[in-house]
């Protein structure tokens, strides 16, 4: 095999592997892998379909297989998301190929930025996403033999490719609906593989319709299907609620104005945009690596582009890459417009980027037709490099992001074991974190809780919500609510059973709010501030067994260092086991650990307090004087009589709050 032939598609996974692959092994679990998580823990596979039936029943199935191997285990997901995305850029390589067999320089090019385009930020969440990379290179797959078919000379070959395509078409249309508009661009590459020189324009169209044609089929079976056999259960998947939002005339201009939009946004906005918000205020520590895997990926297209021949027969392919990448753009996004979603390059909330996947193939040539028109090799080989460098540099530290929340998950989710043994049923976990993306959805609270403490019970018995103005208003007024998860795990929340949890910082450990004393720090929220009051203990069942912390999810248990300590001495405070809490400070203190936010000395103040030893305790005492606002808060609620047993409030106040 020729050396032209092989190294443009090794270079694909060459640069695929180092833009995300550097920090895979310590990337987990996010934001909605967490109930299907839970669910297929607790009741198999089935739960996967049964999430998926109200919109995407195909994808359900295939979600459950896929799960069936990989299991709760987080480096497998990842691995599978990148062979996704690396065989996408693979198989578009082999596309181009095809159509512009004598470009390797540019068509190779054109992979490449399909392949890292940074404006889709969706790579780290690989669980629940792998389903979106798997459709989209289904569809690939079906363009690529839908041309084989036609490239092809003998019949039975000709047969063959096209039943697959037609087969990966059928799979990618069903797996995710809004991916339809790859339909134009297995048109364009029809066209331009029909004769490229063919000088009647009309006979080359009417050709390229008939070729195309047997493909229309998957289409039109699923557009039956859903407008006279399915009733879906979201509305931007409910074909009456999409055409009742057209009802005006001027609802229907929005879309060509959206739609201008999202081709701007998609097309320049999204190289640069992610990397400028996720390096401000990013640490040496990470820029440097950043930088390295910035420059290999240049090295590595560098050294490609050094033995790759001058492009022949180029003059009509700037032209045609433009118009194929131009036009199959707009298809592509013009279905996600029609539904009322839309391209948003939401950095740290993750979410509308992903409508920019299945068009990164037109970003892609569009970008290289554009370049080519510069008739100058050198100036395109700079840009791609340039381009390549920004989205090795995004993708890394979007990774970074990741990889620290992924990190601050497993600790939260341990010290939160440590702390307690178990919680009573239907105790409303609400939960308050520093993280960069930070909690959006109640399942990233009861996913986790419910995986720890209620592995084996087919019911959300520890339900959980996020601390935002919404549920501050639920929490003030000790209001219920009832909430399910795409129409399964119904849970009822009882706000006056709320238990809230959160770390002040990122340096902090975890903290679990009493509302009779609520410990709140400098730099807390004043949201907390407002609802900590609210908060009840009793959630926490004081007993003697030990949560277990399911270790192929979050990992082993992390070493006892001083926020271990802290949660067993607040878990003794809460049993009134004074002695038990400043052995827990004295070993601490032997093993040189300390805390790095002063009100974490509180428990084991106290704790010197009860127990009589007042020299240790007036030494803390200096400590937490140091923080007048601390100070402050805690001795406005001292003036209260504290419903403690075994609390010497009087001597408490004596030693904190007396000048």
């Amino acid at each position: 095999m020729k050396k032209e032939t092989v190294f443009p598609f090794l270079l694909v996974i060459l640069i695929a592997g180092l833009t995300y692959g550097v920090l895979l092994p310590y990337l987990g679990f996010y934001a909605d892998d967490w109930y299907v998580l839970w669910g297929a823990t607790v009741n198999g596979t089935r739960t996967i379909v049964d999430l998926h039936l109200f919109d995407r029943p195909l994808m359900g199935y295939g979600f459950a297989f896929v799960y069936s191997i990989l299991g709760a285990h987080p480096l497998g997901w990842h691995l599978y998301a990148l062979f996704l995305r690396t065989a996408g850029g693979l198989v578009f390589l082999w596309i181009l190929r095809m159509l512009f067999p004598k470009n390797t320089l540019e068509t190779t090019s054109a992979a490449l930025l399909m392949v890292v385009y940074p404006g889709l930020l969706r790579q780290t969440t690989a669980m629940t996403f792998s389903n979106q990379f798997f459709a989209y290179l289904s569809a690939l797959l079906s363009i690529a033999f839908s041309l084989c078919a036609v490239l092809s000379a003998p019949r039975g070959q000709k047969g063959l490719f096209a039943g697959l395509g037609l087969a990966f078409s059928f799979v990618y249309v069903f797996y995710i609906e809004y991916m339809i508009g790859l339909e134009g661009l297995r048109f364009l590459v029809l066209w331009v593989a029909h004769h490229p020189n063919d000088p009647k324009p009309f006979a080359r169209f009417k050709a390229t319709i008939l070729r195309y044609l047997p493909y229309a089929l998957p289409v039109v079976v699923m557009g039956v299907w859903r407008l006279f056999f399915f009733e879906a259960g979201r509305k931007g998947m409910n074909v009456d609620a999409v055409f009742s939002s057209y009802a005006s005339p001027l609802s229907v201009l929005t879309i060509g104005v959206e739609l201008l939009r999202d081709f701007f946004e998609t097309t320049l906005i999204g190289w640069f945009y992610h990397a400028y918000n996720l390096s401000i205020g990013a640490l040496y520590r990470n820029l440097i690596p950043s930088f390295l895997v910035a420059g290999g990926a240049i090295l590595l297209y560098g050294a490609f582009t050094q033995w790759t021949p001058p492009s022949e027969n180029a003059d009509k392919t700037p032209q045609t890459l433009i118009v194929v990448g131009l036009l199959s753009m707009l298809m592509g996004l013009l279905p996600v417009i029609v539904v009322g979603r839309e391209v948003v390059l939401d950095t740290f909330t993750n979410g509308y980027n992903k409508y920019t996947l299945h068009v990164t193939a037109s970003v892609g040539m569009l970008i290289i037709g554009l370049l080519m028109l510069l008739r100058n090799r050198k100036a395109l080989i700079v840009c791609v490099s340039l381009l390549l460098g920004f989205a090795a540099f995004t993708h890394y530290h979007n990774a970074v992001r990741f990889k620290t929340q992924w990190e601050t998950q497993k600790t939260i989710w341990w010290q939160v074991a440590w702390r307690a043994p178990d919680f009573a049923d239907y105790t409303v976990l609400m939960s308050v974190l520093p993280l960069q993306p930070s909690y959006i959805e109640a399942h990233e609270v009861w996913g986790p809780a419910n995986l720890i403490y209620r592995p084996d019970v087919y019911d959300v018995l520890v339900p959980g919500e996020i601390l935002d103005d919404v549920t501050k208003e639920k929490l003030l007024f000790g209001e219920s609510d009832q909430k399910s998860v795409r129409g399964l795990f119904p849970m009822l929340r009882d706000y006056d059973k709320a238990l809230i949890f959160g770390m002040p910082t990122m340096q902090s450990c975890v903290h679990f709010y009493d509302g009779n004393k609520p410990e709140l720090t400098r730099n807390g929220n004043t949201l907390l501030q407002l609802v900590a009051p609210y908060s009840s203990l009793v959630g926490i069942q004081t007993s003697e067994s030990v949560a277990q912390v399911p270790e192929h999810i979050f990992g082993p248990e992390p070493p006892h260092t001083w926020c271990y300590y802290y949660q067993q001495a607040t878990l003794a405070r809460q049993k009134g086991d004074w002695e038990a809490v400043v052995a827990l400070g004295e070993e601490a203190a032997e093993q040189g650990y300390k805390p790095l936010n002063v009100v974490e000395w509180l428990p084991f103040f106290e704790g010197y307090v009860q127990v009589g030893d007042l020299d240790q305790a007036k030494q803390l005492a200096k400590i937490i004087r140091s923080d007048k606002l601390l100070r402050y808060e805690y001795c406005q609620q001292l003036k209260t009589p504290l419903e403690i047993p075994g609390f010497d409030q009087d001597s408490v106040s004596q030693l904190l709050c007396e000048k």
